[in-house]
């Protein structure tokens, strides 16, 4: 499998992410993660996700689609090309296709808390309140300090116990 971004330079933040406990320092560090998944150490690759992602702010979401999967077809080891298709998805309602998209950038980087998040955002669309506190406990383990997500896993399980 291809690197497309400095792995040493991610486990150190996620290492760091692991024991942040203020919320300006979690933020920081999941804008540096962003930073290394975002950038794949390449102009073509990166053009391709700049295209992209600019379909995805214009509204077009089909537009953005077919960008994406162009680069998945050609780089389908690059988790956050998969990452991005599932958020078009997402956008466009395609909930399914999103989700699958979601397990394989997850099969390739499972510390994606991008794809953590838009899984549980997914589940919650769909009223599957197990499905929502199981993938936000998997976000609670990168990153533990988060008190944001405690606050939304005791939300989801006293609507459950209801």
């Amino acid at each position: 499998m291809e690197q497309y971004f400095d792995k040493y330079r991610l486990d150190q933040l996620f290492l760091e992410l692991g024991q942040a406990t203020s919320e300006e320092e979690i933020l920081s560090l999941e804008s540096a993660i962003w930073d290394v998944w975002m950038d794949a150490r390449s102009t073509t690759i990166n053009t391709k996700m700049e295209e992209g992602t600019a379909f995805m702010e214009d509204q077009d979401f089909y537009g953005a689609i077919i960008v994406f999967d162009e680069m998945i077809e050609r780089w389908a080891d690059y988790a956050e090309g998969w990452n991005k298709r599932a958020t078009a998805y997402y956008q466009n309602g395609e909930f399914k296709r999103a989700l699958d998209d979601i397990e394989k950038a997850l099969e390739i980087e499972p510390r994606h808390f991008g794809a953590l998040s838009g899984k549980a955002n997914i589940y919650r669309e769909i009223c599957y309140d197990e499905g929502v506190i199981k993938t936000l406990k998997e976000l609670q383990k990168l990153m533990p300090g988060k008190e944001m997500l405690n606050k939304q896993i005791a939300e989801v399980a006293s609507r459950m116990n209801r």
